[in-house]
Protein backbone atom coordinates (compact mmCIF):
# COMPACT_ATOMS: atom_id res chain seq x y z
CA UNK A 1 0.00 0.00 0.00
CA UNK A 2 2.95 2.34 0.66
CA UNK A 3 3.94 2.25 -3.02
CA UNK A 4 0.40 3.00 -4.17
CA UNK A 5 0.25 5.98 -1.80
CA UNK A 6 3.53 7.28 -3.26
CA UNK A 7 2.16 6.89 -6.79
CA UNK A 8 -1.10 8.67 -5.90
CA UNK A 9 0.89 11.54 -4.40
CA UNK A 10 3.22 11.72 -7.40
CA UNK A 11 0.46 11.62 -10.02
CA UNK A 12 -2.19 14.12 -8.85
CA UNK A 13 -5.02 13.08 -11.21
CA UNK A 14 -4.54 9.35 -10.74
CA UNK A 15 -6.92 6.95 -9.02
CA UNK A 16 -6.44 3.52 -7.53
CA UNK A 17 -9.08 0.86 -8.15
CA UNK A 18 -9.19 -2.18 -5.91
CA UNK A 19 -11.70 -4.99 -5.58
CA UNK A 20 -13.38 -4.84 -2.19
CA UNK A 21 -12.61 -8.42 -1.39
CA UNK A 22 -13.26 -8.79 1.48
CA UNK A 23 -15.48 -5.75 1.92
CA UNK A 24 -14.76 -5.79 5.67
CA UNK A 25 -11.18 -4.72 4.88
CA UNK A 26 -12.14 -1.43 3.22
CA UNK A 27 -12.43 0.61 6.47
CA UNK A 28 -9.04 -0.72 7.60
CA UNK A 29 -7.36 0.36 4.36
CA UNK A 30 -8.98 3.81 4.50
CA UNK A 31 -7.85 4.19 8.13
CA UNK A 32 -4.31 3.16 7.14
CA UNK A 33 -4.19 5.81 4.38
CA UNK A 34 -5.47 8.45 6.80
CA UNK A 35 -2.91 7.50 9.47
CA UNK A 36 0.00 7.40 7.02
CA UNK A 37 -0.77 10.76 5.51
CA UNK A 38 -1.42 12.36 8.92
CA UNK A 39 1.95 11.10 10.21
CA UNK A 40 3.92 12.53 7.26
CA UNK A 41 5.48 15.94 7.78
CA UNK A 42 5.06 18.56 5.09
CA UNK A 43 1.88 17.16 3.59
CA UNK A 44 -1.27 19.24 3.43
CA UNK A 45 -3.92 18.66 6.08
CA UNK A 46 -6.47 17.45 3.54
CA UNK A 47 -4.04 15.08 1.82
CA UNK A 48 -5.48 12.01 3.57
CA UNK A 49 -9.02 12.92 2.51
CA UNK A 50 -7.86 13.62 -1.04
CA UNK A 51 -6.07 10.27 -1.28
CA UNK A 52 -8.99 8.35 0.17
CA UNK A 53 -11.30 10.05 -2.35
CA UNK A 54 -9.05 8.76 -5.13
CA UNK A 55 -9.12 5.14 -3.96
CA UNK A 56 -12.10 3.33 -5.44
CA UNK A 57 -13.24 -0.03 -4.09
CA UNK A 58 -15.15 -2.05 -6.64
CA UNK A 59 -17.65 -4.71 -5.62
CA UNK A 60 -16.84 -8.30 -6.49
CA UNK A 61 -18.34 -9.48 -9.78
CA UNK A 62 -19.17 -13.18 -10.15
CA UNK A 63 -19.04 -12.92 -13.92
CA UNK A 64 -15.48 -12.10 -15.06
CA UNK A 65 -16.80 -10.44 -18.22
CA UNK A 66 -18.73 -7.93 -16.10
CA UNK A 67 -15.54 -7.21 -14.16
CA UNK A 68 -13.55 -6.79 -17.36
CA UNK A 69 -16.11 -4.42 -18.89
CA UNK A 70 -16.08 -2.33 -15.72
CA UNK A 71 -12.27 -2.24 -15.76
CA UNK A 72 -12.26 -0.90 -19.30
CA UNK A 73 -14.67 1.90 -18.44
CA UNK A 74 -12.69 2.98 -15.32
CA UNK A 75 -9.06 2.50 -16.26
CA UNK A 76 -6.85 3.60 -19.12
CA UNK A 77 -3.71 1.86 -17.87
CA UNK A 78 -2.81 -0.69 -15.20
CA UNK A 79 0.39 -0.49 -13.16
CA UNK A 80 1.39 -4.03 -12.36
CA UNK A 81 2.39 -5.09 -8.87
CA UNK A 82 5.99 -5.94 -8.03
CA UNK A 83 7.70 -8.21 -7.21
CA UNK A 84 4.81 -10.52 -8.04
CA UNK A 85 2.76 -9.66 -11.11
CA UNK A 86 -1.01 -9.46 -11.15
CA UNK A 87 -1.55 -12.82 -12.92
CA UNK A 88 -5.37 -13.14 -13.07
CA UNK A 89 -5.89 -9.44 -12.41
CA UNK A 90 -3.47 -8.54 -15.17
CA UNK A 91 -5.09 -10.94 -17.62
CA UNK A 92 -8.51 -9.50 -16.78
CA UNK A 93 -7.18 -6.03 -17.58
CA UNK A 94 -5.74 -7.20 -20.90
CA UNK A 95 -9.01 -8.92 -21.85
CA UNK A 96 -10.77 -5.62 -21.11
CA UNK A 97 -8.37 -3.77 -23.42
CA UNK A 98 -6.49 -2.04 -20.59
CA UNK A 99 -2.70 -2.05 -21.22
CA UNK A 100 -0.32 -3.02 -18.42
CA UNK A 101 2.94 -1.31 -17.49
CA UNK A 102 5.09 -3.85 -15.69
CA UNK A 103 8.66 -4.36 -14.54
CA UNK A 104 10.39 -6.97 -16.64
CA UNK A 105 13.48 -7.61 -14.57
CA UNK A 106 13.91 -10.80 -12.61
CA UNK A 107 14.18 -14.44 -13.51
CA UNK A 108 11.40 -16.01 -11.47
CA UNK A 109 8.16 -16.96 -13.22
CA UNK A 110 5.90 -14.84 -10.92
CA UNK A 111 7.92 -11.76 -11.95
CA UNK A 112 7.52 -12.33 -15.67
CA UNK A 113 3.84 -13.15 -16.25
CA UNK A 114 2.72 -9.72 -17.44
CA UNK A 115 5.94 -9.17 -19.36
CA UNK A 116 5.26 -12.35 -21.32
CA UNK A 117 1.68 -11.30 -22.05
CA UNK A 118 2.86 -7.90 -23.28
CA UNK A 119 5.38 -9.55 -25.61
CA UNK A 120 2.74 -11.88 -27.07
CA UNK A 121 0.45 -8.88 -27.66
CA UNK A 122 3.20 -6.80 -29.27
CA UNK A 123 3.32 -4.34 -26.36
CA UNK A 124 7.00 -4.76 -25.42
CA UNK A 125 7.36 -1.01 -24.86
CA UNK A 126 5.20 -1.39 -21.72
CA UNK A 127 7.83 -3.66 -20.11
CA UNK A 128 10.01 -1.45 -17.93
CA UNK A 129 13.46 -2.54 -16.82
CA UNK A 130 14.92 -1.15 -13.64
Amino acid sequence: MWNWIRILRGVPDSILCMVENPSEGVPNLRKFVTEVTAADDGESEDDDEDLNDRIHFLPWEQNPFDHQQRSHSLCNVMLDSHPYNGHTTAQDALYAGVPIVTRSDGNDMPLRVSMSANIVLGLEELNAVR
